[in-house]
């Protein structure tokens, strides 16, 4: 951070560089506390007799960026397969984004004139992740700070 008010002579591109910057940290937090909550609900799993598998990793695009997490695959005692942490979280095994992010998205296409609606389909649809200008157009249209 220290590094980027030093470098910087813009205040306003400063600024831009230190919100990426912590919103980058925001999303690594967020990565990281999930990732911790997945050993408590595994946990809880196997006391209930189901069977670790694997670890895996999963990434969901939410309103602050994508956030890449670590859970563990589970077999229940009928040899179906699960995540609990994604159970625990109320995220559906094909969920592309976040149940806000969805929400949001279709508030604004809603609310929208036709050509904004079709650009915030293809942004939020087609590609794989939002860029900090789409963020800032989500947060600024909705009260997100």
């Amino acid at each position: 951070m220290h590094q980027i008010v030093k470098e910087t002579p813009d205040v306003l591109a400063m600024e831009e560089k230190l919100q990426q910057l912590m919103v980058s940290w925001f999303r690594d937090l967020v990565g990281e506390a999930l990732t911790l909550l997945d050993d408590p609900v595994r946990e809880a799993k196997k006391v209930e007799g189901w069977d670790v598998e694997t670890r895996d990793a999963r990434t969901v695009p939410f309103l602050f960026g994508p956030v890449q997490y670590s859970r563990t695959l589970m077999t229940d005692r009928e040899g179906i397969s699960h995540y609990p942490l994604d159970e625990h979280l109320s995220i559906q095994p094909n969920q592309r984004y976040s149940p806000l992010m969805e929400v949001k998205t279709a508030e604004m296409a809603a609310e929208s004139p036709y050509r904004e609606n079709g650009i915030i389909r293809d942004v939020s649809l087609h590609q794989k992740y939002l860029n900090f200008r789409i963020v800032h157009v989500f947060n600024t249209r909705f009260g997100i700070s």
